[in-house]
């Protein structure tokens, strides 16, 4: 696992504020709170299954076009983790990792047992 690489579909930080100036003042709460959402909806493998219809929505209702990035990302074990990171454990562990999740604790697992 230590040299696997994934492929994430994003929407970019930077590619927020040129979607916001391109609407009217009024609007860009509304619009700041949809991209928020999409933020927090990066997908391992390909699109969340709610993205299309979001970014659709986002076309519709604000006129502007929302186009995801895809990006390659390193999986890491716990161990490669800890290392990097030079910590030696944690108090609470929360993880949402896009279906990942089962995979994670399995690393950390291993971890602990080394």
């Amino acid at each position: 696992e230590e040299n696997i690489c994934l492929a994430l579909s994003v929407l970019p930080l930077g590619l927020c504020d040129p979607l916001l100036q391109a609407v009217p003042a009024d609007r860009q709460a509304a619009l700041r709170d949809r991209l928020e959402y999409l933020l927090n909806m990066g997908c391992v493998g390909g699109e969340h299954p709610f993205v299309p219809q979001d970014c659709e929505r986002i076309f519709r209702d604000f006129g502007v076009r929302v186009d995801l990035e895809r990006r390659a990302a390193q999986v890491w074990t716990w161990s490669r983790l800890s290392e990097v990171c030079n910590f030696r454990g944690c108090e609470v562990l929360l993880v949402d990792a896009e279906g990942s999740d089962a995979r994670i604790l399995r690393s950390l697992i291993r971890h602990c047992r080394q």
